[in-house]
């Protein structure tokens, strides 16, 4: 298997004092990222700014952030020191983590790990002191926070082991519903979850933020039954704390079920930032034995098998979209050849409900067989091939941060504000 070194985190006040930015401002660059895994029929290009910062010490090491919030965070931002050792924020269920990779093996962002010279650098406006503090407080999170390993070449070694191999996550999706835009339950109504947000709204600034109508607008219906906030869900379930009780707004007299709070974050959490891997279809003129084979393995020995992250998945070679949640395989590795294997893995997949509840717990699984083929090359590098069906491609929920196919009238610290509301049994 891919010996990527295990997950102990200690603190080492000590070494972020040794970490200094240099005097020059960084280079940013903008990026087209693959499209997400929207449940929308429409394509819509999604544009990322990822900023490059030399650290003047350690000599050689890049510090590379996300500037899209204007607020840096550890999820979206890493280092890579002169060997190439990634060091990287995760966030999983409102935790938040520290995680090293050889980058060279695994990239688990969808921008390059290294500095891309060959594209015209900028800076952005809002490039000001505040963003900068929170970049170096985020650099501080890094570098504070580093894995324990036994050996350097554990981390550097991609090998390939034979027999079986069971990983799980350390949290599961929690049961959502996928709001489909038919129907829209999510928004249609006076009782729904976008009019209980704009009324609470509304009795705290005096103004309805419109997100109901904004909703109706965007997200209707219009005869494409699979449209709706599966991706929402998902992103939601890996990224956020699980709701599980009602809370109660004394201003508005209004109780938030379970499920009411897991429709508002299905909303907010529609685009958020991930990792993508593969390419989405759109017909004829795509790739249907997309994602790769070795990506594959890859993507869940690292993210489950490593980080005991979930990941979300497309398991349909279809233009439509139905995103689930992985969070756990059993792997049966045979080596075929000298540098050759036949890979059985047994994922266990999550599903969303089939209608709203507000009975909290774990989503509810299933398991789906993948069977391929890998050859190792000498610098260990991996390629593949199919020799089952495939998915249609893995994402990984990085960060609740807004892309530009959310709903602009929700307001992540109004959201918040109704999950820390009272229990309906403390009235």
């Amino acid at each position: 298997m891919f010996k990527f070194i295990k997950r102990f985190v200690v603190i080492i006040a000590s070494f972020y004092s040794a970490h200094v930015f240099a005097d020059a401002q960084p280079a940013c660059y903008s990026f087209t990222v693959p499209e997400g895994p929207e449940a929308d029929a429409a394509v819509v290009e999604t544009k990322e700014t990822w900023c490059y910062q030399q650290l003047s010490s350690p000599v050689g090491t890049l510090y590379v952030f996300n500037v899209d919030a204007n607020k840096v965070v550890p999820e979206l931002a890493f280092t890579m020191d002169p060997d190439g050792v990634m060091t990287h924020g995760s966030l999983k269920q409102g935790v938040r983590s520290v995680h090293k990779v050889l980058a060279k093996d695994f990239n688990p962002f969808s921008v390059p790990y290294n500095e891309p010279k060959h594209m015209q650098a900028e800076v952005p406006q809002y490039l000001d002191q505040q963003l900068m503090s929170s970049a170096n407080e985020t650099l501080r999170v890094l570098s504070t926070s580093t894995v324990q390993i036994e050996n350097l070449n554990d981390l550097e070694s991609l090998e390939m082991d034979t027999g079986e191999i069971t990983e799980e996550s350390d949290v599961k999706p929690w049961r959502g519903y996928w709001w489909a835009y038919n129907g829209r339950r999510l928004s249609n109504g006076s009782n729904s979850p976008m009019a209980k947000y704009d009324r609470f709204v509304k009795a705290r600034t005096g103004s309805n933020p419109g997100s109901q109508a904004w909703e109706n607008a965007r997200h209707r219906y219009h005869g494409i039954n699979w449209e709706g906030h599966c991706n929402g869900w998902a992103a939601s379930s890996v990224l956020r704390a699980e709701p599980s009780a009602s809370k109660y707004d004394d201003q508005t007299n209004t109780t938030f079920s379970v499920s009411d709070q897991k429709g508002l974050l299905a909303e907010t959490d529609y685009c958020v930032k991930i990792a993508f891997f593969g390419n989405r279809y759109r017909g004829s003129n795509s790739n249907p034995r997309d994602i790769g084979a070795a990506l594959f393995h890859k993507t869940l020995r690292y993210y489950i098998g490593t980080l005991k992250k979930p990941i979300a998945i497309d398991y349909k070679q279809l233009e439509p979209v139905d995103n689930h949640v992985i969070s756990g395989y059993t792997m049966k590795i045979k080596k075929t050849g000298a540098r050759t294997y036949a890979v059985t893995a047994k994922v266990r997949i999550h599903k969303y409900d089939k209608s709203p509840s507000s009975e909290p717990g774990e989503a509810p699984s299933y398991i789906r067989t993948y069977s391929y083929r890998l050859t190792e090359a000498s610098d260990g590098s991996l390629t593949g091939s199919w020799t089952s069906s495939n998915p249609d491609f893995l994402w990984v929920p990085l960060a609740s941060v807004d892309c530009n196919n959310n709903n602009p009238r929700i307001n992540h610290d109004r959201i918040q504000e109704i999950l820390d509301l009272p229990m309906v049994m403390s009235r």
